[in-house]
């Protein structure tokens, strides 16, 4: 996050200050922001303004000096820093209702996009100097550091569910997997920032033991903040990009599982439907061959016959009969037989379903 009022190399009378907040998101969303850092510097005892240059004095340069003087109070370099952890909260009872709520009562990146962690980094770096009158380089008067402190404070965001005792047994468990990994995801964006807080540390002490005067000080310590930004978020973004890589590890098979099942479902459905309009047919045939049947029967009836003892009247109307009931139990065979398999199919449907639910809810907390 862009800090107001101050750039590199701009003029700027009098005392300077600036801090630069970086956010750190988790989530499918995520990506790595690249802040612009500025030094706030604190200057004190008469020593010249950090940024920019104030008007050298008008005196007679001293001869050269070592660069290092022995005896020379090293000064103190302090590194402070604080995290402090805050929440926002969430009420869904179901998968889609908690991810709902992540991104309704959530945060946002610096660019808008959703995210469903957050680590903020506010650094500030404060120098303490007495310039040395009698001494001088090219540049101008030394100056001799007194202290330099560092502080980065840090604060994470996390989720927190309002209602837990409301989440199903296997629901409380994904939530609770969930929490603790986007918790590990923020610690380590915590690690990395003060990590890089500590090789900034290491590094102005290095410079401050070398002469030199304010405006080259002021200049190393710039070079100084501004790499190691680099480099701290550089580390930001290589992390963050192979947390994405293992989350997409993780959902490809699921993913491709989830696929194979879906091709299936698609056939079984098909063939039910194939399978439903063959029983239709199957139905409507056999009513048909029903009538056909209750009329000869009617008519051996009507003969006053029977064809357990056909007579020569009806022998003709009895082998009609036994025909038609040959072929109904054929179609009531054959409608048996396709029930039969519609219902295989219809089990296998719903496991289809069942499982890719099962699959579909495991993908939806790889996150």
């Amino acid at each position: 996050m862009p800090a107001s009022g101050l750039k590199e190399d701009e003029a700027s009378p009098g005392y300077t200050a600036g801090r630069a907040c970086r956010r750190f998101a988790y989530g499918a969303a995520r990506e790595a922001l690249i802040p612009l850092l500025l030094l706030s510097s604190l200057i004190i005892s008469g020593c010249t303004s950090m940024l920019p240059h104030s008007p050298q004095p008008t005196v007679t340069p001293a001869p050269p000096q070592p660069t290092v003087t022995p005896g020379r109070p090293q000064p103190t370099v302090t590194l402070t820093t604080t995290s402090a952890t805050t929440y926002y909260s969430v009420h869904g009872t179901t998968t889609s209702k908690i991810f709902e709520d992540i991104k309704a009562h959530g945060l946002n990146e610096q660019d808008g996009k959703h995210a469903e962690g957050l680590t903020s980094a506010k650094s500030e770096m404060a120098l303490k100097t007495l310039e040395t009158s009698s001494l001088y380089t090219s540049e101008g008067a030394l100056c001799t550091p007194e202290s330099v402190t560092i502080t980065l404070d840090l604060l994470v965001t996390l989720p927190r569910h309002e209602r837990p005792n409301d989440l199903s047994n296997d629901l409380r468990e994904r939530w609770q997997q969930f929490v603790e990994g986007v918790a590990v995801h923020e610690q380590h964006h915590v690690d990395i920032a003060v990590n890089g807080a500590n090789v900034l540390k290491t590094g102005i002490e290095a410079v401050l033991k070398n002469r030199a005067s304010c405006a080259e000080l002021e200049t190393l310590l710039r070079r100084l903040w501004k790499s190691q930004q680099v480099e701290i978020d550089k580390a930001h973004g290589e992390f963050d990009a192979a947390d994405r890589a293992r989350v997409d590890k993780g959902r490809k098979p699921l993913q491709a599982e989830i696929d194979t099942m879906k091709t299936r479902l698609t056939g079984v459905t098909v063939d039910v439907r194939q399978l439903d309009a063959t029983l239709d047919d199957l139905s409507r045939r056999a009513g048909a061959v029903r009538e056909n049947i209750n009329a000869v029967t009617a008519r051996i009836a009507k003969a006053n016959g029977t064809c357990s003892r056909p007579t020569d009247r009806i022998q003709a109307l009895c082998r009609q009969y036994n025909a038609l009931v040959d072929n109904h139990n054929a179609l009531a065979a054959e409608y048996s037989s396709r029930v039969e398999r519609r219902n295989r199919l219809a089990s296998e449907h719903t496991g289809l379903v069942e499982t890719m639910n099962e699959l579909i809810e495991t993908l939806n907390w790889v996150r």
